[in-house]
Parts: C-alpha cells; sequence; structure tokens
C-alpha cells in the first residue's frame, strides 16, 4: 500500500514539475502565458493517508532561472509584402525603352512622341514583330532588354508589350524535347524569363510598365492569351512594378470581345481586320493609357 501511495504522490510531483517546465520554455521563447492549475485525484481508498505537503510542489526551484541565463527571441513576424508601384517615374535626362512585338510597333510611336512633346523624354524603341519569351533562338528578349540596359544607363523606363506570339509548345532551355503549353515544365520556364527582365531592370534602378494584351476575335488565342497575362500580372505585381491590363483599357469584360471599345463610350473602330491588332484610334488609345501611368519630375529650374 506505502508503494502505491508513493508512486500516486509523485505521479503529482511530475506532472506538476512538467507543467512548470513548459511555462518556463514559453516564456524563453518570449510568450506570455498564465499557468493553469492541474490536479490529480487518487483513489479514495490512500486519499486520507496521503499528506498535504504530499500533494503539493512549489515550482520555484524550476522557473526561477537567474535573468542572465534566460534568452528572449523575437516573435515570429510576417514577411513585408511588396507593393505594386501605382506609377513610373521619370525625371528630365531619362530615357525610356520600348521593347515587344507588333502590337508594341504600333503603339509605341505614339507614346514617344507624346513623351517627347510633353517632356522632353527621348526613347529607343526596339519592338520588333513575330517575338515573345517562348522562343529566344529566334529572338532573345531577355538578353536584348539586359544588353540594352547596361548600354544605355539613362533608360530610367521599360515598357513591355507582347504576348500573341507566345502560347504554343517551346524547346526547353538546353534543347531537348519540347514542353507543353501551359503545362507546370512550360509555366515555370517562362514565368522565369519574365523574372530574368523585371530584375534585370531592377538592378539598374528602372522602373517597368507591363502591359498584357486584350482578349482576340479567335476564342482559342483568346484564352491562351488570357492565360499569359495572367503570369504578367503575377510576376509584374509580385515584383512591385507597374501593370496595365489591356482589357481594362478597352473596357472588355470577362472574356467578350469587340471592334470597338466594350463600353460602346467611343464609336471609333479600335481593332483591325485580324482581331490582333490595332487601329490607329486604337494605338492611340493604348499609348494614352500608358502615358497616365508615368510621372515626370522636372528639374529645378523648371520651376523657377
Amino acid at each position: 500500500m506505502q508503494s502505491i501511495e508513493a508512486w500516486q504522490a509523485g505521479s503529482r510531483v511530475h506532472h506538476a514539475l512538467a507543467s512548470a517546465a513548459q511555462v518556463f520554455w514559453q516564456k524563453m521563447q518570449g510568450q506570455t502565458i498564465t499557468a493553469t492549475e492541474t490536479t490529480v485525484l487518487p483513489s479514495s481508498a490512500t486519499t486520507s493517508s496521503l499528506n498535504e505537503s504530499d500533494a503539493s510542489c512549489s515550482c520555484s526551484a524550476v522557473a526561477n532561472i537567474p535573468e542572465d541565463q534566460i534568452v528572449e527571441t523575437e516573435p515570429a513576424t510576417a514577411p513585408d509584402i511588396i507593393q505594386p508601384k501605382e506609377y513610373a517615374q521619370l525625371k528630365e535626362g531619362d530615357r525610356v525603352f520600348f521593347a515587344g512585338d507588333s502590337m508594341m510597333q504600333g503603339v509605341a510611336p505614339h507614346l514617344a512622341v507624346r513623351l517627347r512633346r510633353e517632356y522632353g523624354i527621348s526613347s529607343i524603341d526596339l519592338s520588333k514583330q513575330s517575338t515573345g519569351l517562348a522562343y529566344p533562338r529566334a529572338f532573345n528578349w531577355p538578353e536584348t532588354i539586359r544588353t540594352t540596359l547596361t548600354k544605355h544607363p539613362d533608360i530610367k523606363l521599360l515598357i513591355v508589350f507582347l504576348g500573341p506570339n507566345d502560347p504554343w509548345d517551346m524547346p526547353a532551355s538546353k534543347g531537348g524535347k519540347y514542353l507543353r503549353f501551359a503545362s507546370t515544365e512550360w509555366e515555370a520556364l517562362y514565368r522565369e524569363r519574365i523574372r530574368t527582365i523585371i530584375q534585370d531592370a531592377q538592378a539598374h534602378q528602372v522602373d517597368i510598365i507591363w502591359v498584357s494584351p486584350p482578349h482576340m476575335r479567335r476564342k482559342s488565342l483568346s484564352n491562351k492569351v488570357s492565360y499569359l497575362s495572367q503570369l504578367y500580372e503575377s510576376e509584374v505585381r509580385d515584383a512591385g512594378e507597374v501593370f496595365l491590363s489591356g482589357n481594362q483599357v478597352f473596357r472588355y469584360t470577362e472574356d467578350t470581345y469587340s471592334d470597338y471599345m466594350g463600353d460602346q463610350s467611343i464609336k471609333q473602330k479600335m481593332r483591325t481586320g485580324d482581331g490582333i491588332h490595332f487601329t490607329v484610334t486604337g494605338q492611340r488609345t493604348l499609348a494614352n493609357a500608358v502615358f497616365d501611368l508615368i510621372t515626370f519630375t522636372p528639374t529645378q529650374a523648371n520651376y523657377d
């Protein structure tokens, strides 16, 4: 009987010590916690034989650690979330770089004229038809952009507009088999090329405005381009740069397409007969939307 009583008393002491140890370690981790009392009830046959001193435990010897031996840790904090820029910044003497396909070939001249006329900003237009990010052996945009930024340190804004030439199977970066469009491997490689462009621009302290194509008349192509636009948007916004949706500019909702403004607010035709490119009015409309995302800071001399 005495051995059973000793076991029960020892069990209660052990449980109290465990609770005290838990409090101690939580304090060590910088947490504040109130210890709760835990009671172990002995059987009725042995209750009377246990002294009050057997049922109590002083935990001060465990919890009372010298302060110089306590190491406090900082509570975990959530990682900083990069907020996308609302505008790209330009000042006198800066230059703008246009990169893209035949869509950009139509838009860039209108934007270049307005930048020159209103801000005195010069530009470099390397847009080239039938190009994109899927076939770097045909034309390598990441490499072209890196080289151009290095050669022209006065470039402070990169504007990218491409997409319709890319929604196809493409070769892996090291050759070999083709990657199926929109497969996991395809998307990973395509995102990598988007990020390479963004990272190179940021390394040169260059702001980015990335424009996504609007819906296309041909449904199958439009769906594929919409998928690419999601990749552009996520990568650009995650990097804190400026993203402009072509669908927003032309006020297309959901997956609708129109040769005119989606809300019929402008009566002039916006798209050409192929359902991909833009009329002169459409080009100017898109150029003006990009221009509105640029803020220009004149020099102090211009204020005087």
